[in-house]
């Protein structure tokens, strides 16, 4: 998620401003962002017809507006209330560098998969239930499902089960950062420059984790 020093880091949008429309709702803001991506990231201005272009405009307009695009939304105006065709080009560029900084600031607000190795079905109960509601979660119960799902899915951290240590010699060449997950700092003592969590599993310590 984009975090507030991000938030406040536009170029082209007046995140501030867009905040007061929505009485200060980030979660609220960002999906209208997000939506505002999703609706026009492939309009192509030069193909409407007339009754298009001027609905889409006007659409536009407004939501620019609400969502602090005040430049955007002083062109759209002059072009949807003075039919100044001529303004189109300055319209398609603006939106352009809107939708480009958008897309590059929200390319990371999308959930991490998280692969977890261990055949202790309890451990899996409980990291499923602490990480499923904001992650992707993939389990695996052996190394040949593991190596498979880190060959097919962007697995972006992987949860290790200590007693499964015979894996982490195939999987630490990956590139993903590994957590083990242990009962005993002893059964870890002969790894060097690794990173764990303890049991019990603590959600704030997992994330800490996960996103470190």
């Amino acid at each position: 998620m984009i975090n507030k020093k991000e938030l406040l880091d536009f170029k082209y949008i007046d995140t501030k401003l867009g905040l007061q429309y929505l009485n200060g709702n980030e979660e609220l803001y960002f999906k209208i962002l997000k939506n505002f991506v999703n609706r026009y990231k492939d309009l192509k201005i030069e193909l409407l017809d007339d009754d298009k272009l001027n609905s889409t405009i006007h659409t536009i307009k407004g939501l620019s507006a609400t969502l602090g695009m005040t430049e955007l939304t002083q062109i759209a105006t002059t072009i949807n209330e003075t039919n100044k065709q001529n303004k189109l080009p300055e319209f398609s560029k603006n939106l352009k560098f809107i939708l480009e900084e958008l897309q590059a600031k929200l390319k990371d607000d999308k959930p991490k998969i998280i692969l977890i190795i261990t055949d202790k079905i309890i451990d899996i109960d409980i990291l499923v239930e602490l990480l499923g509601d904001k992650h992707d979660v993939i389990v695996a119960l052996d190394k040949i499902t593991a190596l498979e799902a880190i060959e097919a899915e962007e697995i972006s951290t992987i949860l290790l089960e200590v007693d499964m240590i015979d894996i982490y010699d195939d999987i630490k060449s990956k590139s993903i950062p590994i957590i083990f997950t242990i009962d005993n700092l002893e059964k870890i003592s002969n790894i060097n420059s690794i990173d764990y969590i303890t049991k019990p599993f603590n959600k704030k310590e997992l994330e800490k984790h996960i996103n470190n």
